[in-house]
C-alpha cells in the first residue's frame, strides 16, 4: 500500500494536471520533515499535527494551486511557517513567490529553509496592511477573517486577470461557507465562487473561495 505522502501527492498531481519530478519530491519531503521539527518548535503547527503533516499541511497547501500554471507571481499572506506558499513554490518552480509574515523568527527560518531546499522565493517580514505592489495570485490559508482578507486582496490583485483564494475549512459544509452565503462581503464587483476539493484527493473535503478579476 502506498504511504500517505505518496497518496496525497499523487492525488494532487492528478487534480492539478501535473507531475512531480524527483527534485520536487525530495523538496516536499525535506519541507515536511522541517515542519515536524522546527515548524513545531516555532508554534507554526501543533505537536499533534506532526502525524498528519502531509494531508493537513503540505498537500492541503497544494489545493491553492489550481490554474496556477498560468500565473507568474503569488503572494502568501500570513504564511507562518510557509503554508501554503512554500509547497506552491516547490510545485511551480517558475513562479515568483512572496511569503509575508510578521514574525522575524519565522521569516529568518524560512530564509534558511530556502537555502536548504535550494529554492528561490522572497520573504518579507511585514504586516499585510503595509504590503505594496500587485500580484497575479494571492492566497489566504488561515491568516485573516474572510471580510478583511477580501479587502486586502482587492487592493493587492494585479489589474488584469488576477485571482485570490481563501481557505474556508474542511468537512461537508464549513461554518465559514455558511456565513459567507448568509452575508457575502462586497468584492467590489469581482466574481466570487466556492471551490470544493473532493474528499478522495485528501483525507476529507476542502473548501475554498476564489475571487477573480477579469
Amino acid at each position: 500500500m502506498k504511504s500517505s505522502p505518496d497518496l496525497c501527492l499523487a492525488g494532487l498531481a492528478a487534480w492539478l494536471e501535473t507531475d512531480w519530478s524527483e527534485v520536487q519530491l525530495h523538496q516536499f519531503a525535506t519541507y515536511a520533515n522541517w515542519l515536524t521539527s522546527e515548524g513545531v518548535a516555532m508554534g507554526g503547527i501543533g505537536p499533534q499535527e506532526a502525524e498528519r503533516v502531509w494531508t493537513r499541511h503540505v498537500c492541503d497547501s497544494l489545493v491553492f494551486g489550481q490554474d496556477l500554471a498560468d500565473r507568474t507571481s503569488l503572494l502568501d499572506v500570513g504564511t507562518g511557517v510557509g503554508l501554503p506558499g512554500l509547497p506552491l513554490a516547490i510545485a511551480f518552480p517558475g513562479l515568483e513567490v512572496t511569503l509575508v509574515e510578521r514574525s522575524g523568527r519565522r521569516t529568518d527560518a524560512l530564509e534558511r529553509l530556502g537555502r536548504i531546499l535550494e529554492l528561490e522565493f522572497a520573504v518579507r517580514q511585514e504586516d499585510v496592511h503595509r504590503v505594496t505592489g500587485t500580484y497575479e495570485r494571492i492566497v489566504f490559508r488561515a491568516s485573516l477573517p474572510l471580510g478583511p482578507a477580501i479587502g486586502q486582496a482587492v487592493r493587492l490583485m494585479a489589474p488584469d486577470g488576477a485571482d485570490a483564494w481563501f481557505g474556508l475549512g474542511r468537512g461537508p459544509r464549513p461554518v465559514a461557507l455558511e456565513r459567507w452565503r448568509a452575508d457575502p462581503p462586497d468584492p467590489c464587483g469581482l466574481a466570487i465562487e466556492e471551490v470544493e476539493v473532493p474528499a478522495g484527493i485528501l483525507d476529507s473535503a476542502v473548501w475554498l473561495l476564489r475571487m477573480t478579476r477579469p
